[in-house]
């Protein structure tokens, strides 16, 4: 004959499977949101990387190879700054130092890409 009060678990053992059960998923939920987090941060920074790729791919065909600095945004929320300053030249040729950043803000903090390339022009002769 069993003994009847053997055959199942008790309160404890049911309390104690649930905290551990509940601290897994605890640190599951805080693995998964974390991962999230920076999967949101990568594709912002990869849409900097691009829209600084494009504005640096304009410059001297939709943009003038000319000194200066030129601000503007984009509709989802980055703003882009291109500088263009003299960087070396010879009589016929002159160099351009062009440099974008593209910001942007996430939370509380601003980021920044940065791109940079020297551009060659024609120099003015006429001078």
């Amino acid at each position: 004959m069993t003994d009847l009060r053997m055959r199942g678990f008790t309160l404890l053992e049911v309390v104690v499977a649930l905290a551990i059960l509940a601290i897994t998923f605890g640190f599951a939920f805080g693995a998964f949101s974390g991962g999230m987090n920076r999967l949101g941060h990568d594709q912002k920074a990869q849409t900097a990387v691009l829209v600084a790729q494009s504005e640096l791919a304009r410059v001297g065909h939709d943009i003038a190879l000319k000194d200066g600095e030129i601000d503007g945004g984009t509709a989802d929320g980055f703003s882009r700054r291109i500088a263009i300053t003299p960087y070396a030249g010879s009589a016929y040729l002159l160099g351009h130092r062009v440099v974008v950043a593209v910001n942007w803000k996430e939370g509380y903090r601003q980021q920044q890409v940065r791109l940079e390339t020297v551009r060659l022009g024609l120099a003015d002769v006429d001078r």
